[in-house]
């Protein structure tokens, strides 16, 4: 328990208490003005109460008080236990007759007794079996003393240690566990509190974003739920669970747990048929300075390094990266660029390298990771001399400080590299080789260092380039291995890679297959499709469903690959909102970016500003049901139930149960996600801690310990309550002691309170001749069993110490001494902080609104606007091929690179997925989209104010000035402005 750190003068001892040292008159006058330092190490910050309690749960009472100062390591409490437990095992006629004050016990008084002969053989040796020793363990057989007197032994025996899961408290655990013990701890079981376990568990889950069979999940989703737009779902969500329980303020108060894992809860979440769309950003429940509007229009989503989400926002133009904490964690990256317009981003996760489509200016990359771009703000000393040491700077040998390192590499690069190509801190611009797409709109990219850029291409038409990227470690170039003119579309927003398919969404026609397969190319509508599609932005694949996103229509639509069934997943049809819930119900904005990790989809709302979830609930009402398993193993219930009671066996199958289900989390994400690359998960990488982990496998390492032990030693195993290896004795304790009192105690207080909660507890347990206990409800944690133990009664009585004299100088020097240098200060408790809001705020209620809905992004002008930037571009003398109505223009490309020759298959098929039966433009009604229609859109474009001006361009027709005119730098004149335009060979660049 906390104590508020303190001196307080006691009026019987006439000392200062408050620490681990005894402050008198004298001490004081030794040491008139004490040393911070000093003070900080011996003051009393925490009191650590010893429960015992009987295996069949009949007794459970306090025994001890360890006053603990800053600073005890693991090894200190481990040190602490083993000399209570020596304490505890102490026999009857060893306290009778050597302990001589009947309070505080001898740890000398009573020996173990332990045969030579038993130790080696491991067992009972002939001859303490011949005279009646039935145990090897010291703590079963009976002590030096009573052996020599040959009188019987009486004493209780310690089999478990429960403690809850503090790092130091943890560590003791751990020790006792791996190290060999003294002869009288051999029967010792260390086990955590399941009580702390299930919280630490509950916490995880509530502030991560946790990972398990491909689904995304977090305790969050159940507040969402609770106000779902579903009348029906929002009315059984706030009868099962309560507004205190999803909120989750009062970390310390175990019944928002119970609630949360409730049977009326999971049962809810096992009967929804629908996904539920949650808001990550802004988030709606929990605001603070990071995630208020960290962005107002963002456009494309992709998967970063696991456990973030990539983010490109169009206004103000800048990428982020959110990390699936809750409430999410934002970060800006691209920092060393002022980007323009990104449109597109995609994330190579094998290299951490992030790709980004500005549609103003190319393609930029960004290495998250560190890995492929050399820089030293990400590398230790080590990895600096590694690297110098392979680019053939440095011997291995040699010892540099890390300053030297450091401007070892910024002279090679000077020297070495091209500073216009040069990365700034892992940032760059990507260099093109083999002139391709001009103007690109989007991009997505595969493990092999693939990447796909689709826009337009010097002639207007739609291309999609297949690249592969290589690095020299300080910069990035892609190589154009193929070039794919698609037909029949007008604005590529998306493209989506699922094995040797390229799926490419067209806001105006729909979605386009590119498939390497067959020579055949055909262009066709997909049948069974009733209902119409608006418009496609962005698309993604989980198995066989394709789902995109329908800004137009205010939806997320599903498409079936094998029944070519086309359904709603998230939304309604032309209903522009801004709701979370269950998808069927939610309302969306302008749903543009769309990504999966495995089965859980993220999703942009451009018009609302905000970053949503997708998931399936089942994956949360597993984790609950395992929880509620644990809970259910160890009869924790909620006030005025029954507890249910269970034997060992089943308890170690619960248990082990649900910590098959925790390790199973953990090992998918260790050898699917990461490869084995990293040793254990926490949060971050999407499971429960790894401490809360390995507290899981230790409760059910020590049930099979007990079930071994009472075997071995010829007592039934039912014997055990599972209740009575909960610290509920020590939360009673401390809720007698908080008993009327608002105020963190201090040493003083709680040394005066303990002798009368001590008191309290055994009236509980002993035969008084009066009913002292009557109601089960009047307490908020359950009690032992209530058999009364008739041949205890409780006459000792704990001795008050001899009152002191001091005279009036004295007690004034003591007391200054108190006031000058050890007043405790008011102090707010840890209940305060996290269950109360600030002065001020009204009831919850006052705070529900609906959310606004945002303004329109007109998607129109941002990718018209590509296309009229490369309007003036020259085309002639360009050997591309013509784009023809019927078949699609593959152009192969075999460039020697500086990794190899690489060539890609001859022959693709491009084939029509889904084709938009409603236009864009309510101007242009037509279904097809040839080139003529195409270039009119552009010529509108353009508008009057643009007009090109080439040098001699329009009067010389001779090959001599037309090649001149290739190399010669144009220039364009737009409203009065004259601006640079870049050659030919540049456009690659561009």
């Amino acid at each position: 328990m906390a104590l508020k750190p303190g001196l307080q003068y006691d009026q019987i001892t006439k000392e200062l208490i408050g620490t681990t040292e005894t402050v008198d008159i004298t001490y004081i006058k030794e040491n008139p003005v004490p040393q911070p330092e000093h003070l900080k190490d011996v003051i009393v910050k925490e009191a650590d109460v010893c429960v015992i309690t009987s295996l069949d749960n009949k007794i459970s009472l306090p025994v001890g008080v360890d006053y603990l100062a800053k600073g005890q390591s693991g090894q200190g409490v481990f040190d602490m236990v083993v000399e209570r437990i020596r304490q505890i095992q102490t026999c009857k006629n060893c306290l009778q007759i050597k302990n001589k004050n009947n309070v505080i016990i001898d740890t000398e008084c009573c020996q173990p007794n332990m045969c030579e002969d038993c130790n080696r053989e491991g067992g009972i040796c002939d001859r303490c079996r011949e005279v009646g020793i039935t145990s090897s363990h010291a703590a079963f057989r009976p002590c030096q003393n009573c052996f020599q007197n040959n009188i019987k032994c009486e004493k209780c025996a310690v089999i478990t240690y429960v403690s809850d899961c503090e790092q130091k408290n943890k560590t003791a655990l751990e020790k006792f566990a791996s190290e060999d013990l003294p002869p009288f701890l051999t029967q010792l079981i260390p086990m955590p509190d399941a009580v702390h376990v299930c919280k630490t568990t509950d916490r995880g889950a509530y502030n991560w974003w946790l990972y398990a069979e491909g689904q995304r999940f977090n305790l969050i989703l159940l507040r969402t739920l609770r106000n779902d737009p579903n009348e029906n779902i929002r009315n059984q969500m706030k009868k099962a669970v309560s507004m205190r329980a999803v909120r989750m303020r009062d970390r310390m108060d175990f019944n928002c747990v119970l609630e949360v894992c409730s049977s009326g809860v999971i049962e809810i979440l096992d009967q929804m048929e629908c996904y539920v769309l949650h808001t990550l950003l802004p988030d709606p429940f929990l605001v603070w300075d990071n995630n208020k509007k960290a962005l107002s229009n963002p456009m494309a989503y992709c998967v970063g390094p696991f456990g973030h989400i990539l983010v490109s926002n169009i206004n103000p133009p800048k990428v982020v990266k959110v990390q699936l904490h809750q409430p999410v964690n934002v970060g800006v990256i691209f920092d060393k660029l002022k980007l323009k317009k990104p449109v597109s981003i995609t994330y190579a996760d094998n290299e951490g390298i992030t790709f980004v489509v500005d549609s103003k200016i190319g393609i930029y990359y960004h290495d998250i990771k560190g890995s492929t771009i050399i820089n030293e703000k990400l590398m230790n000393v080590t990895k600096l001399k590694d690297t110098l040491v392979d680019l053939g700077i440095l011997e291995r040998r040699d010892k540099v400080t890390r300053p030297n390192l450091i401007q070892l590499l910024h002279d090679y690069q000077d020297n070495a590299v091209d500073p216009q190509t040069k990365a700034d801190n892992g940032q760059g611009k990507l260099q093109m080789v083999n002139d391709g797409v001009v103007m690109p709109t989007t991009i997505t990219s595969s493990s092999d260092k693939l990447l796909y850029i689709c826009g337009f291409n010097a002639h207007h038409q739609i291309q999609v380039d297949l690249s592969t990227w290589e690095t020299d470690r300080f910069s990035i170039r892609s190589v154009t291995m193929q070039k794919i003119v698609i037909p029949h579309c007008g604005m590529i927003s998306g493209l989506c890679l699922n094995a040797n398919n390229l799926y490419v969404a067209d806001l105006k026609h729909g979605i386009t297959k590119v498939t390497w397969n067959d020579d055949e190319v055909y262009i066709d509508h997909v049948p069974g499709v009733t209902e119409p599609i608006h418009s496609v932005h962005s698309i993604c694949i989980v198995e066989e469903n394709l789902y995109f996103t329908d800004p137009d229509a205010n939806a997320v639509r599903c498409f079936n690959l094998n029944s070519k069934v086309l359904s709603i997943l998230a939304g309604k049809i032309n209903t522009m909102g801004n709701t979370d819930g269950s998808a069927s119900f939610c309302k969306l904005g302008q749903p543009t970016g769309i990504c999966t990790e495995k089965k859980t989809l993220f999703l942009t709302d451009a018009s609302n500003g905000r970053l949503c979830l997708i998931t399936n609930p089942q994956a949360l009402a597993q984790f609950l049901k395992m929880l509620q398993l644990v809970l259910k193993t160890f009869g924790i219930h909620s006030s005025g139930q029954q507890a249910y009671k269970c034997t060992i066996e089943e308890a170690i199958s619960n248990i082990g149960i649900a910590d098959a289900y925790f390790q199973g989390c953990t090992q998918d994400i260790l050898q699917n996600v990461f490869h084995m690359s990293i040793n254990h998960t926490n949060g971050p990488e999407g499971t429960i801690s790894q401490k809360t982990q390995e507290s899981i496998t230790m409760l059910k390492d020590s049930l099979i310990a007990i079930k071994d032990l009472c075997t071995e030693e010829g007592f039934s195993p039912d014997i055990l309550n599972m209740q009575s290896i909960l610290t509920l004795g020590n939360e009673r304790l401390f809720a007698e002691m908080r008993s009327g009192h608002d105020q963190t105690p201090q040493v003083l207080d709680f040394a005066q309170r303990f002798g009368k909660a001590v008191t309290e507890s055994v009236k509980r347990r002993v035969n008084c001749g009066f009913s002292y206990y009557t109601s089960r409800k009047t307490t908020f944690y359950p009690l032992a069993d209530q058999d009364k133990n008739k041949i205890c009664d409780p006459t000792f009585r704990i001795p008050k110490p001899q009152t002191q004299t001091l005279s009036v100088e004295e007690r004034c020097l003591m007391k200054n001494y108190r006031n000058e240098y050890g007043r405790a200060v008011k102090q707010v408790t840890v209940r305060n902080l996290s269950t109360k809001d600030k002065p001020g705020t009204l009831p919850l209620y006052c705070y529900l609104q609906e959310r606004e809905v945002g303004k329109i992004v007109d998607l129109h002008t941002v990718y018209k606007s590509t296309a009229q930037d490369i309007v003036d571009i020259p085309t002639h003398n360009m050997e591309l091929p013509l784009l023809t109505e019927q078949s699609p223009t593959v152009t192969n490309v075999t460039e020697k690179s500086p990794t190899g020759t690489k060539q890609m298959p001859p022959t693709i098929e491009v084939k029509d997925v889904l084709r938009s039966e409603y236009p864009l433009s309510n101007k242009d009604n037509k279904e097809n989209w040839d080139e003529a229609q195409y270039e009119e859109m552009l010529k509108q474009n353009r508008g009057t104010s643009m007009e090109a001006v080439y040098r001699d361009e329009s009067s010389s027709e001779s090959s001599s000035d037309e090649e001149e005119n290739l190399q010669t730098t144009r220039t364009v004149t737009r409203t009065g402005r004259s601006v640079r335009r870049p050659r030919l060979h540049d456009f690659s660049y561009y």
